[in-house]
């Protein structure tokens, strides 16, 4: 019989075991469908990986002529970037040296600061 390739092994402690079985128990996951503890752990790892992800970049301020945004995958503690906006002008990444890059098309997924751009004249990037 050939081996399931596509699942792993993973030890978890035993205290951690009990309590994913007690919460089983609960209305709350019942209601969502969880059964086991597998099921359990798969979703609270997917959910652990994804809020990691989601925090490549962090808003930190807004200007008159630019945004500061985090980038927490350059370096070791991150690195602050500037994307600058000049009136007439494509946007510019300061670090990219670019004007559409992984951090112009964040800029413009922060609410406040895509409504602004907007007010401004400035069209999201394509």
């Amino acid at each position: 019989m050939a081996k399931n390739t596509s699942w792993g092994n993973v030890r978890v402690r035993q205290d951690l075991i009990d309590r994913m079985t007690k919460a089983l128990h609960t209305a709350e996951l019942q209601r969502e469908g969880f059964t086991n503890v597998a099921q359990l752990t798969d979703n609270i790892i997917r959910k652990a990986l994804a809020s990691l992800e989601a925090k490549r970049f962090e808003h930190i301020n807004m200007y008159e002529d630019h945004v500061k945004i985090l980038d927490n995958h350059i370096g070791r503690q991150g690195r602050i970037i500037s994307v600058y906006y000049k009136e007439n002008m494509d946007p510019i990444c300061e670090y990219c040296e670019d004007s559409d890059c992984v951090h112009i098309q964040y800029a413009w997924e922060i609410g406040a600061v895509r409504d602004i751009l907007k007010q401004h004249g400035f069209k999201p990037p394509s």
